[in-house]
């Protein structure tokens, strides 16, 4: 529900959008007083006008729902399910605003019920209704499973959309009706949860899979929302047939707890549209903190020999080099950034930042 706080906060860009939102909020709280004193006709009144007035107003969907609901009061049939037709497909029950996102389903499903309960109402209707709620929840399950698929893959206008509609996202999770998007060459089955801030990936013959939970993806798209994750493709194919995949590392990406504070971290390999680089989502007390651990200046060389440059996982105990002058013990998990047949270096995090050890040369 609207707040005066949240008018007060309007932003003031011109003279006349100020003027034509102030008017359509004013609209909209004469009518939100009308309603809360069951006058739904006058209400009624006042939002069908701010819907014909200020059809563009960011907030419409105040307007569009609330009429839904004085409509089903009102018990005018014919008009309510125009109402809820709108809300359900135009707003598919929710609607963006500055980075939230607005859950009309609760509101929605009572005015559904009241309508029913109206004399004269067809008996069809209540199948048309659940029909309506069947079309609306495939097309957002649909819409969510694709944007995982993709985000979990490392493309930021993705991520940006589930960090969007985060609320909406958790509340699927929580009622377990969130079916798991899929790579293209995604595996036969869905990774086994959905919870959590665990990430998760997967191998099977030449395929394999990446979850990465919403706020690691939020910490993503903050981070830099054009940064993409390298995939499976496109590493060179030798290191492929070579590689010593686990639960815990594929080419591109290392899972472990690098910090010792026992939650896990993880270490991307990918790019921007300026660098290529590897990166270390590493835990904090209220979410991930970012790390540049290497990067380099996209070049023709670093598009073309980025294939070669590989993460691989390394668990704690005594680290021994021919190239460094003395073993070392590691005491939390560290990871190997590795050049195909060239050279290797660990990195492992102590005293706030990661330092290196190189293991090959």
């Amino acid at each position: 529900m609207r707040s005066i706080a949240y008018i007060s906060a309007i932003i003031i860009l011109t003279a006349d959008t100020y003027t034509q939102d102030r008017h359509n909020q004013e609209r909209f709280l004469i009518a939100h007083d009308l309603i809360s004193r069951s006058q739904y006709e006058a209400a009624l009144d006042s939002l069908e006008l701010n819907i014909k007035n200020t059809p563009d107003a960011i907030d419409i969907d105040y307007d569009y729902g609330w009429a839904t609901v004085c409509l089903a009061k009102l018990c005018r049939i014919d008009e309510f399910f125009k109402f809820y037709t709108i809300m359900r497909t135009q707003f598919n029950g929710v609607l963006h605003q500055g980075g939230a996102i607005r859950d009309w389903d609760d509101r929605l499903l009572e005015a559904k019920q009241t309508i029913l309960a109206c004399p004269g109402v067809d008996p069809a209707a209540t199948q048309w209704l659940d029909d309506l709620e069947k079309r609306r929840k495939i097309a957002r399950d649909s819409t969510l499973e694709r944007l995982i698929k993709d985000a979990s893959m490392g493309n930021s206008s993705a991520v940006k959309e589930l960090t969007l509609r985060g609320a909406e996202l958790a509340k699927l999770i929580s009622e377990s009706k969130l079916i798991l998007g899929r790579s293209p060459d995604a595996l036969d089955a869905p990774f086994p949860e959905m919870s959590g801030d665990i990430a998760l990936i997967r191998k099977k013959g030449s395929r394999a899979e990446l979850y990465l939970p919403p706020r690691m993806r939020s910490s993503l798209a903050s981070f830099d929302s054009d940064f993409t994750i390298w995939g499976l493709s496109d590493y060179n194919a030798l290191l492929l047939g070579w590689y010593p995949y686990s639960e815990t590392n594929l080419p591109f990406v290392v899972l472990g707890d690098f910090n010792g504070d026992t939650k896990q971290d993880v270490v991307l390999h990918g790019h921007n549209t300026s660098a290529d680089m590897v990166i270390c989502l590493l835990s904090t007390s209220n979410g991930y903190h970012i790390l540049i651990v290497d990067k380099w200046e996209v070049q023709d060389w670093t598009r073309s020999s980025h294939h070669d440059i590989y993460l691989t996982h390394v668990g704690p105990g005594l680290i021994e080099s021919g190239f460094e002058d003395e073993p070392l013990r590691l005491t939390t998990d560290g990871f190997q950034i590795g050049y195909f047949e060239k050279a290797a270096t660990l990195y492992y995090y102590k005293e706030g930042r990661f330092r290196q050890y190189t293991t090959a040369d």
